[in-house]
């Protein structure tokens, strides 16, 4: 003769055979935030009058904002490397970007500023030229222009 199933065996079977669900949920936030990537040199070319630098080469410069942000640009005040005896250098700076923010900064008196109205990522475009009174000596002449993304 056969033995009856078991309770445990019947609980088992209908555990297994009833239908259940759950939910995962997903969170993240983004923050308000400017991040800056992917910074790329430019380079300067002299004049023939050998008193004026003009770029040759712009900087570049990404910027990632997640909120409306201020990206500014503060021009050099002076070389940052230079030869000695180098005359004194008067430095303008101009600036445009591309991608989701649009548009050439506008002249602020120690660089260039624009709003970042639009979210993701948009690269900034950078030329520096400058200007003495007196030439050039040779050597090699290197200045820095500052980038900074703000959120407000």
């Amino acid at each position: 003769m056969k033995a009856p199933p078991s309770l445990l065996a019947i609980t088992l079977i209908s555990t297994i055979s009833a239908a259940h669900a759950e939910t995962l949920t997903f969170r993240g936030t983004a923050l308000s935030a400017c991040a800056l990537i992917a910074p790329v040199d430019g380079t300067l070319a002299l004049n023939s009058d050998l008193k004026s630098w003009a770029t040759a080469t712009p900087a570049t410069i990404s910027a990632i904002n997640t909120a409306p942000a201020t990206l500014s640009v503060t021009k050099p005040t002076d070389w940052v490397s230079g030869p000695a005896g180098s005359p004194p250098t008067t430095f303008t700076v101009s600036a445009q970007t591309t991608g989701v923010n649009l548009g050439v900064l506008s002249i602020l008196g120690n660089g260039v500023t624009t709003s970042l109205s639009g979210l993701g990522t948009s690269q900034l475009i950078v030329s520096l030229g400058a200007t003495a009174s007196t030439p050039y000596r040779a050597g090699n002449y290197a200045a820095e222009v500052t980038v900074t993304c703000t959120v407000p």
